[in-house]
This record gives C-alpha cells, structure tokens and sequence, in this order.
C-alpha cells in the first residue's frame, strides 16, 4: 500500500500527516505521551512494525492520519491544548476534512483529548483511550509513595504546566479537570488493560466510567488482559470511529 506523507514543523514541534489513497472525509490525531513520537522524518508509527499496522488499517478506511510530538512528556499541558487546537485549525485549512475530529489517545495522551472536551468540545467526534491517565491527582498520591518516582514527577509536572515545582500539589492536580461540571460529551470509548500499573484502571478508567454513566454521558469500557498486540485494536478502533461518523 502506497502511504502519502507529509512531515513538518510548527512552533519547533514536528508533525506528520499520513494521507490515503481514498479519503473519507475525516480525521484521526494519534496522541501519546512518548519522548520521541514524531521525530524530523520518522515517528513510532512507522518504526514499531505493530504501530504500523495499526496506522496502515486506519489508511485504508481512508482516514487522514496525524501525529504530533506535542512537547513530549506534555502531562495535559494547556500548551499542549493550545498546539492541538491550532493543529487542528491549519489542517482544517490545508486538508479537506470534517471539521470534527476522532481522537485515538494513549497513557497521558488522554488528559490532552480531555481537557479538549472541556475547553473546545466542538472539536471532537469522537475519542478512543487506551490505557488512559485520567486523574492527575491520583497519579500524584500513587507516585508519593517512592521519593525517586515522585521526584521525577514533580519535575515532569512542573516543566510541561509551567509552574513551580512547589506549586504542584494534590490540589493544582485536582483542579486540572472538573468533571463534576460536565453535562455533555462526545462518545469516549476506553480499553484497559487490567495489569497495567502505570495508570490503573482501578484509580483511572473504572471511575470515569462510572461517574460518567451514572450522568447518563456516552462512556463504555471494555478490559483486556496481557497477550494483546497493538494491532489487535484495529478492529475495535475503526467500529467505534464509524459508528460515530452518521451524524455530520
């Protein structure tokens, strides 16, 4: 299959946008947490053969396909969700797509796609987390309990929100998202892995499900177990995004 694509710069960061043969019309920006997710001419889903995979099954649906290197370690950052915004705005201009955007997020990725649903929901189709962080302030009281971790966290923290490392505290972390003020969303679907220590699903996806369903807000989870290739997830992917793509 012949992939078509564009790396470029912007504000320092770069970016890549994967053009199919057959457009369809809409969108797919690739969030992560990863130090090295686009790179000047190479990013993680062309060099990690099950990401590419993944990458090639969402071409041939005809999704226009974006990555970003959105800062690296971006912990949610407002500067993050100012680039994605302005992304979105250049692409919008340069491409012809639907204005609305699915979203596929991993790990701290998330917290981007959902500070996103607070500030610009109209932005947003639809958004896929994979083992997401959710809750800053639980990553914050988990982390405390080894001095190494929580260290590296705090810098982490600290750099990506611009903010004194005194200042980052249980409740900066708590105030970062108040989903207790959300009435409406677009349709986020999780898929947890059960074993994951980084972000528990226990302290992050379970919760969010649960407090959002209880709002009657379109939220469903589904677990997994080890075993799963990254490639796996194109099925259960490309179904959610099509199910949400009938209403323009």
């Amino acid at each position: 299959m012949t992939v078509y694509t564009h790396y470029f710069h912007m504000e320092e960061q770069a970016n890549v946008v994967y053009l199919p043969q057959r457009p369809n019309g809409f969108a797919i920006i690739l969030l992560s947490d990863n130090d090295r997710t686009v790179e000047k001419n190479s990013s993680i889903w062309e060099r990690h053969p099950e990401r590419h995979s993944f990458l090639l099954s969402l071409l041939e649906e005809g999704y226009t396909v974006i990555a970003s290197q959105l800062f690296g370690k971006h912990w949610g950052s407002e500067r993050a969700c100012e680039y994605m915004e302005q992304l979105h705005h250049y692409l919008v201009k340069k491409q012809i797509l639907n204005e609305k955007f699915h979203f596929f997020a991993e790990g701290a990725g998330a917290l981007v796609v959902l500070k996103l649903l607070e500030k610009r929901p109209q932005l947003i189709r639809s958004a896929f987390l994979l083992n997401p962080c959710i809750y800053l302030e639980r990553i914050f009281q988990e982390e405390k309990q080894s001095k190494l971790f929580f260290k590296r966290f705090i810098q982490e923290l600290s750099a990506a929100h611009g903010v004194e490392e005194n200042d980052v505290t249980k409740e900066y972390c708590q105030a970062f998202i108040q989903f207790e003020h959300w009435v409406d969303c677009a349709p986020i679907h999780i898929y947890h892995m059960m074993a994951d220590k980084r972000f528990k699903v226990a302290s992050h996806s379970r919760p969010f499900e649960q407090e959002f369903v209880k709002k009657n807000l379109p939220v469903s989870l589904s677990l997994y177990g080890l075993g799963k290739s990254f490639s796996s997830f194109k099925q259960p992917v490309r179904s959610f995004f099509k199910k949400n793509e009938k209403k323009l």
